[in-house]
């Protein structure tokens, strides 16, 4: 049996072009050392003209943002019958705007924070903004309303701040989304099939998990598990699968709040993530990587299966070598398996020997 070509989408035209191209080179990297015939393609306006000259069998789609993550790509990729990994059409366009996952969640009895939305129209002037905020209240956090990354997003205590906010927002999106600030704990849970695996609390250093904590070496904390209660755990891994049926997406990953004062858990929009990469981290005995994020498959008998593992590039001749031989191998079956490739998505998740690595 021949493998498949495989095409890398990566770059693309939003915001988050950078850290795309950091996650498709990554991609193309570990399947290429795997014996893989990958041919990266740089997503543009002419897209459906490099398709047709790469002439591809599957699509691995390592785009961030706007055109990769809300359905547009996959769309492409339905009408030329290329397969590809991730989340469909409909699924992918409903987790990437905000405001929209938001009313599902309130139609699927989902707790999320209060919100509105704001266009253009609604931000002409001070007093426009005003009367659209009404009683709502202060603190808030803005944001654009299909955007990743915390892109264009921070927190407003006024109307003056709001104003700047909106404005931001609005720069990289048509409308933004203005919701009640909660101070609480971030949570990603990563789902196979819908099923939860697991969570993890992410502490950024900053004063919220914005571009640079994301993405900067020493900008998050990773608390392997959560520190939740088990109760309260388990409350967060059941919202996380609730979150992700409303779109109608499986293999993706929600991110949760846990409000320090109420201790209830809230859903948060930010679902449709993808593949991350880059960013330098340490646990304990586990030694410095940068993450480089590749599918393997899940034995859902044993408690420290994996289903992204990390590729260890600074320390070649330690124990973590010997780990990527055994992970790209499982690289190999899931892209050699296109129909279970495409039903996982994760972006933040990892779990192994009972933590789950960011």
């Amino acid at each position: 049996m021949t493998q498949p070509h495989v095409g890398v989408l990566l770059g693309g035209l939003s915001a988050e072009r950078e850290v795309s191209i950091a996650t498709g080179e990554a991609v193309c990297e570990a399947l290429r050392s795997r014996g893989h015939r990958v041919t990266p393609i740089d997503v543009d306006a002419h897209l459906d003209r490099a398709l047709a000259e790469a002439a591809i069998d599957v699509a691995f789609i390592a785009l961030h943002g706007t055109y990769g993550e809300d359905g547009c790509v996959q769309g492409m990729l339905e009408l030329l019958g290329i397969p590809y990994t991730g989340a469909g059409v409909l699924a992918s366009a409903l987790a990437m705007d905000k405001l929209k996952s938001k009313e599902l969640f309130r139609l699927y009895n989902v707790p999320t924070p209060p919100y509105y939305g704001v266009d253009a129209a609604d931000a002409t002037d001070l007093g426009a903004l005003v009367r659209a905020h009404g009683s709502f209240g202060f603190p808030v956090f803005v944001k654009p309303r299909s955007n990743g990354s915390s892109v264009g997003a921070g927190r407003a205590d006024d109307v003056e701040q709001l104003a700047v906010r909106v404005q931001d927002a609005l720069r990289f999106d048509r409308s933004a989304l203005v919701e009640r600030f909660v101070d609480g704990r971030e949570i990603a849970v990563g789902l196979l099939d819908g099923k939860a695996l697991g969570a993890i609390e992410i502490e950024p250093t900053g004063r919220f998990y914005d571009y640079h904590s994301k993405y900067t070496r020493g900008g998050s904390v990773y608390h392997l598990p959560a520190r939740l209660s088990p109760t309260r755990y388990q409350g967060v891994l059941n919202l996380a699968e609730r979150a992700v049926r409303c779109v109608g997406a499986l293999p993706l990953t929600p991110m949760d709040k846990v409000d320090r004062e109420t201790d209830s858990v809230i859903g948060d929009e930010r679902i449709n993530d993808p593949l991350m990469q880059d960013s330098p981290f340490t646990f304990g005995e586990i030694p410095k990587v940068n993450r480089t994020i590749v599918p393997s498959r899940v034995d859902p008998s044993r408690e420290d299966s994996v289903l992204v593992r990390m590729v260890d590039r600074e320390k070649p001749g330690d124990r973590a070598a010997i780990r990527r031989a055994n992970r790209m191998q499982q690289a190999t079956a899931s892209v050699n398996r296109i129909d279970s490739v495409r039903r996982w998505w994760l972006a933040h998740e990892v779990l192994e020997h009972r933590l789950l690595v960011v």
